[in-house]
């Protein structure tokens, strides 16, 4: 069987024993013939046209290496790490009536601890989705202290863009991928996903849109 499949089965009989439904997670490292599980992306600033941006590439590539591989801190040839790992940033719990119920951030990271799981790493909040708590986080605090007259839906795409940037938080080894961004209300809960520039380049998609959050659904 393969090390992922095996994995996954023994996350499911875990958390059934539990009335808990996993739905949400990414699986992150090696399968068992040391191919990467997320594949592997490699810099080409060959394909740029501008030459600003073919120089920014090659300082990418000089501190990444030319290949990009998402190991997240696993390997595979080192006894002392994993292989792979599952990381979770969203748990439902489905009650004896059927509705399926979002547990909270908060009881996410107490169940994850409970059952041995790995969350996925907490960058930044809890914040309140208003213009005032936003630009404490944004460059535009210096320009406009006011808060007034400014768009709450651009100030969490800039800070969306500024944490998705930079190295893992996981694994010095390679880039951040994106961001996720939990809205937890009492009338709406929703996870939006977030991809970072450089990411996006590699993925061959160009910039996120200021006007668009991708909305990941995972049925």
């Amino acid at each position: 069987m393969d090390i992922t499949l095996a994995y996954l089965t023994e996350l499911i009989l875990i958390i059934s024993s539990r009335r808990l439904v996993l739905r949400y997670y990414e699986i992150v490292g090696y399968q068992s013939n040391g191919k990467p599980i997320q594949g592997c992306h490699t810099w080409d600033e060959t394909k740029e046209k501008d030459f600003k941006m073919r120089k920014e590439i090659k300082k990418m590539v000089k501190k990444y290496g030319r290949d990009m591989f998402y190991s997240y801190g696993t390997d595979p040839k080192d006894p002392t790490k994993k292989k792979y790992e599952i990381h979770v940033y969203r748990i439902t719990m489905t009650n004896e009536s059927g509705d399926t119920i979002d547990l909270s951030w908060h009881q996410v990271l107490k169940r994850c601890d409970e059952l041995g799981l790995t969350p996925v790493k907490t960058l930044l909040g809890p914040i309140r989705f208003n213009n005032r708590d936003l630009l404490e986080y944004s460059d535009k605090w210096t320009s406009n202290p006011s808060y007034e007259n400014i768009d709450s839906k651009e100030l969490l795409l800039e800070l969306c863009d500024k944490l998705s940037d930079g190295v893992s938080t996981w694994d010095e080894s390679h880039i951040r991928k994106g961001v996720t961004v939990r809205i937890e209300h009492e009338k709406l809960f929703t996870i939006l996903k977030y991809k970072g520039f450089w990411f996006s380049l590699l993925e061959g998609h160009q910039k996120n849109n200021k006007d668009f959050v991708d909305i990941e659904e995972i049925s």
